[in-house]
């Protein structure tokens, strides 16, 4: 720069058009001056401007290193909750049949396996909420499909299979009243008995459909309990199989109320 300042103070001292010293130093003609500012501009502004996106570029590689180490530390902390959650799960699971099993060696019969089981999932979602495991408490919540479809029919099916058939069919007559009649009857009186108490505000208030839906789900009792309580004492046959075989069919009658009264919930009924 200094030289070309030298070259066209030396032009104007002895009378030249600094224009044309400026044409023969680039090697151009007068007409094409604007095109070779604009060039060397456009050079002078790359020099300039290339310090800057290196740093910008040296920046963006600074962030994106620390967003994947971010999510790698995350990824590496959801790998950890869910090996803890199957962990726990499987520990529960094991402590739930053990226990089960120690009270019924011991004849323990008013606290039976299932109340063990929900006493153990409280403690164990309890613990995950006061350590902050998100990823247990939504990964161990409860699943009405995967219930409906892969464990409720296996419990249906073992208990079909070890039903006493003759004294099943001695007495299908009560067997099935208590079974439909009964279900359909308690539905509708547990569900009004919800729906009127959360009016009142003696419960959580719950729509009609959703009491009825309620009393369907809890109409279909598992006398687990009692049935264990008579295989000790040796009852009557009868009335064993009646208990039981209400139990059984009693399942399936409470899954089309509960499937029947949601599909009223998501449908629109016709005027």
């Amino acid at each position: 720069m200094r030289c070309l300042a030298v070259v066209l103070l030396c032009a104007v001292a002895v009378g030249a058009s600094p224009q044309d010293e400026l044409a023969k130093i680039f090697r151009l003609r007068p007409r094409d001056e604007p095109q070779a500012v604009a060039r060397a501009d456009d050079r002078v502004a790359r020099r300039i401007l290339q310090p800057a996106s290196d740093t910008q570029e040296a920046e963006a590689l600074q962030e994106a290193e620390a967003l994947r180490e971010r999510e790698e530390e995350e990824e590496a902390a959801a790998e950890a909750n869910m090996k803890w959650t199957v962990v726990v799960s499987v520990l529960a699971l094991a402590a739930t049949f053990i226990i089960g099993f120690i009270l019924e060696s011991n004849h323990v019969h008013w606290f039976p396996e299932a109340a063990v089981g929900v006493l153990i999932g409280f403690a164990c979602a309890r613990t995950a909420r006061l350590y902050g495991n998100e990823y247990m408490l939504e990964s161990e919540t409860f699943n009405y499909e995967f219930f409906m479809l892969f464990l409720l029919p296996p419990i249906i099916f073992e208990a079909g299979f070890n039903m006493n058939v003759s004294a099943f069919f001695k007495n299908v007559g009560p067997t099935m009243f208590f079974a439909f009649v009964g279900t359909f009857a308690s539905t509708f009186v547990v569900g009004g008995i919800v729906y009127v108490a959360g009016i009142y505000g003696f419960c959580y208030p719950l729509g009609l459909l959703a009491a009825l839906t309620f009393g369907a789900l809890i109409s279909a009792t598992d006398p687990v309990t009692v049935l264990a309580v008579f295989q000790a004492l040796g009852v009557k046959v009868d009335l064993f199989s009646m208990v039981f075989g209400e139990s059984v069919l009693n399942d399936a009658v409470a899954i089309v109320l509960s499937r029947t009264l949601l599909g009223f919930i998501h449908t629109d009924v016709s005027s």
